[in-house]
């Protein structure tokens, strides 16, 4: 511990004050000696707690002038160089930040290569102050016990905690560069996805392990199984054909709802496409009649007149042209061919986002229905 003697200059009326710190070493391994002046606070304006943050401040500065030897590497560094240990008489402790790094790395590099992990029944949390079972604490096989240090309940609320703080900043410093936490690989920061609640701004893992840990947490589907799949399908899209280049995103997952059955891979589009036709066959098949009837005949502007929307409306029964959708009180889309710009008549927001995610192609929507009835794939 340092010793502080302190002292006023100045009477009870002076304009200025001042705190004299006189900062002793007691302990053989710090070297130098200083004496600080903080300014007290002198108006209305100045609060005590000004005044600390002066003195500790002060502190602050003679960290960076004081140095300690390191009983590991027997280097003499600066007190920043060690990290704070409150049981430790000089306050420090006697090793520096890089040795306790590297024993660190050591230690968790031993504990994952045991072949045998010993799991304790119970343990109690540091955060909680809870003796709990062992399985309400997450794995960590880098730590002597196997298991991370708070239970999974502390843990989820420290994370929220660091997270909403974190996004709160109005200011996040992301560097240039980031080492992917999966990949081990250094990349440009544009090669992460951004995460303000992450102390840097950006995510753990690059965008490509990022794509590959959200297949297998969500469809169970390894790299290599969606290597296999992709190359099964030659390397395209099941229903477009659309091949994706060394510029495009991989290929989507679709998998059926409510199950964990993976078919196959699709493009963007047509994996969206299905989604807002809820992957109904039917739906569809009333797609493809709808595109091969005639239009309305009425040509196509952007501000169509309320007057010639309300008759359709009515011809239609507020009913969506596709699905059958009652269009009271929700979106109504006006359709039209784009190629004769003539109306082909009003549908809900998910049939006509869906034509478009099919480019209006009949060819495309047969596709999906063949591949709909063609069973899982995977």
């Amino acid at each position: 511990m340092l010793c502080a003697n302190f002292g006023f200059l100045g009477g009870c009326n002076s304009s200025l004050r001042h705190l004299i710190i006189n900062l002793n070493p007691v302990n053989n391994n710090l070297m130098g000696m200083e004496l600080v002046e903080v300014r007290l606070p002198t108006s209305k304006k100045e609060t005590p707690k000004d005044w600390f943050k002066n003195l500790l401040g002060a502190f602050d500065c003679l960290e960076n002038l004081w140095s300690k030897k390191c009983n590991t590497c027997g280097g003499v560094k600066p007190l920043k160089e060690f990290s704070k240990d409150s049981r430790a008489r000089s306050g420090f402790q006697t090793y520096c930040k890089k040795c306790q790094a590297e024993s660190i790395s050591v230690r968790h590099h031993n504990n994952k290569t045991r072949q045998i992990i010993v799991i304790p029944d119970f343990k109690n949390c540091p955060g909680c102050s809870v003796v709990k079972p062992g399985c309400d604490f997450y794995k960590k096989s880098s730590n002597k016990d196997g298991l991370q240090g708070w239970c999974r309940a502390c843990e989820a609320k420290s994370r929220r905690k660091l997270r909403k703080e974190n996004a709160s900043r109005e200011t996040v410093v992301v560097p240039d560069f980031k080492t992917c936490s999966r990949c081990s690989t250094e990349k440009h920061n544009s090669g992460f996805s951004r995460s303000n609640g992450n102390t840097d701004g950006l995510k753990f893992y690059c965008k490509e392990c990022d794509t590959v840990r959200h297949r297998k947490q969500k469809y169970g589907l390894t790299d290599e199984q969606f290597n296999a799949l992709l190359e099964s399908q030659g390397g395209a899209c099941v229903i477009c054909k659309f091949v994706p280049g060394p510029q495009d995103g991989p290929l989507d997952v679709d998998h059926i709802h409510e199950t964990d059955i993976v078919r196959g891979l699709l493009h963007r589009k047509c994996n969206r496409g299905l989604g807002l036709f809820k992957d109904s066959v039917d739906i569809i098949g009333k797609a493809i009649a709808y595109l091969n009837s005639p239009d309305l005949g009425i040509p196509y502007k952007k501000w169509l007149p309320k007057a010639i929307k309300d008759k359709i409306l009515i011809a239609q029964n507020y009913l969506c042209k596709i699905c059958s959708t009652d269009l009271h009180n929700k979106k109504a889309c006006t359709d039209h061919d784009h190629l004769t710009n003539m109306i082909r008549g009003i549908l809900c927001d998910g049939c006509n986002t869906g034509l478009g995610h099919f480019d209006d192609s009949v060819k495309l929507l047969t596709n999906a229905i063949n591949y709909l009835n063609g069973g899982v794939l995977f």
